[in-house]
């Protein structure tokens, strides 16, 4: 595994527990508005921290924390991912996986192993994902990753970055008359300032009206629908949770 970060503890990335979340380099998608961009070439020759690394302070870790959480970059785009789940799954912690659905084989390898939670990024509406992913990326992949998860026992979550131009109303029916009913689904603001794409940083985050009319609007299709990371009860007062490790 290229591992290039890792957040010691997070109390928001695995819902209910405390965690460690380990952030791999390399994807294969090149999402305009990504904020890990120091984390999606994989040809980058940086430091990184080792596989033998990780497991001694998850050791050291015991009993402190719950979960382990496999983030990126794409976690499933490693070649080594599925042996590195296995050994984690030997740790008696629980393992949760955020992908970009793109790799529904390895994902379900991952599921027959064990993993206890999935975190699944729409990107937008089916039909603008080849303009949003900048790979001219196809959204079977992702629909086929749902279904495994779905008639899964396995808890997961859908998860939306909010960019202005890729959340209307016509994107968000698109997406549930694609994937049905859902469970559980976040929306996350867009951070304009560290986005991949130069493009992408001159757009402007949501309102926090359109955030909550979005809310409203995924609500008819999702179980429990979240903001993640803004008060709704103080709109003035809102800051966006960290979720990138310093590396």
């Amino acid at each position: 595994m290229k591992i290039r970060g890792l957040q010691k503890t997070s109390l928001i990335d695995y819902p209910g527990k405390i965690s460690t979340v380990i952030f791999s380099s390399g994807c294969n998608l090149r999402c305009g508005f990504c904020h890990n961009s120091e984390l999606v070439n994989s040809t980058e020759e940086k430091r990184g921290i080792s596989e033998k690394d990780i497991f001694a302070f998850l050791s050291s870790r015991k009993g402190l924390v719950d979960a382990v959480v496999l983030s990126g970059g794409e976690p499933l785009f490693q070649k080594d991912v599925i042996e590195f789940i296995s050994l984690l799954k030997k740790s008696d912690l629980l393992v949760k996986i955020d992908t970009n659905g793109f790799y529904p084989e390895k994902l379900k390898t991952a599921l027959d192993l064990g993993i206890d939670y999935v975190a699944l990024d729409i990107k937008t509406s089916p039909s603008k994902y080849p303009v949003i992913t900048g790979v001219n990326a196809d959204f079977d992949k992702v629909n086929e990753s749902f279904n495994l998860i779905k008639n899964s026992s396995v808890d997961y979550e859908l998860r939306m970055t909010c960019v202005d131009g890729f959340c209307s109303d016509e994107d968000l029916s698109e997406i549930e008359k694609t994937l049905g009913r859902v469970k559980r689904f976040y929306l996350q603001q867009f951070v304009s300032e560290s986005a991949l794409d130069p493009v992408f940083q001159n757009i402007a985050p949501l309102p926090f009206s359109r955030l909550l009319e979005i809310k409203k609007k995924i609500s008819d299709f999702s179980d429990d629908t979240v903001i993640r990371g803004i008060s709704e009860e103080i709109p003035a007062v809102r800051e966006m949770a960290s979720l990138s490790a310093n590396i």
